[in-house]
């Protein structure tokens, strides 16, 4: 994804980082703030709101998102000198099996990766489990919050046990979080949960 595109989708109203992040360039959140002050960005939130340039030189609103990512586990880096020669590694189940032993099958091949290319596909990996790790209940419920379908809505009024709304008004204060979205998401569940029994 270009960074071009990137500052258009977070510029549309509703759009934040975090969902641009995992809906659009499939990283999370934090790297793309960092991709985006790598390349020359910064965000202001007092008078105009939003990304602003401030690199030297034209800004890279064609350049991919991928130009940017820096990998940031250091104990993966060595002081070896990298070998760019493709090095093919193969399971036992890759083998065929002759009278002089094994042999590697001829529909092998297709899509082979260099040391160092492994090493940056696992600690991308590791870091997207560490995303996921760290991830707090709030965290997740800001998720499923901002996939809520944005359409026509209705007013409804509600009667609860006082016990029962001084919860949720304690609830939705500490989450910081819309109680219409809260109370959505809650009746999404237990109609859910109830209309599978039918």
């Amino acid at each position: 994804m270009r960074i071009g595109e990137v500052l258009d989708a977070l510029a549309t109203p509703g759009n934040t980082v975090a969902r641009v992040a995992k809906e659009q360039a499939g990283i999370g959140e934090k790297r793309l703030r960092t991709v985006l002050n790598t390349a020359g960005y910064e965000f202001r939130n007092k008078g105009q709101k939003g990304w602003f340039y401030i690199g030297e030189g034209q800004e890279p609103l064609e350049k991919d998102l991928s130009d940017y990512i820096t990998v940031s586990n250091t104990t993966a880096q060595s002081t070896a000198p990298i070998n760019n020669k493709r090095q093919v590694i193969y399971s036992r189940s890759d083998l065929a099996k002759n009278d002089k032993g094994y042999q590697v099958n001829d529909t092998l091949g297709q899509s082979q990766f260099t040391k160092e290319e492994l090493t940056t596909l696992k600690e991308m990996i590791q870091e997207y489990i560490q995303e996921k790790r760290n991830q707090t209940s709030r965290d997740r419920l800001h998720i499923r919050i901002m996939k809520l379908k944005k359409e026509e809505r209705t007013r409804k009024t509600v009667v609860m046990s006082e016990s029962v709304a001084k919860k949720f008004d304690d609830f939705a204060e500490k989450m910081k979080f819309n109680k219409s979205d809260i109370l959505e998401l809650a009746l999404m569940d237990f109609i859910s949960s109830y209309d599978q029994e039918e």
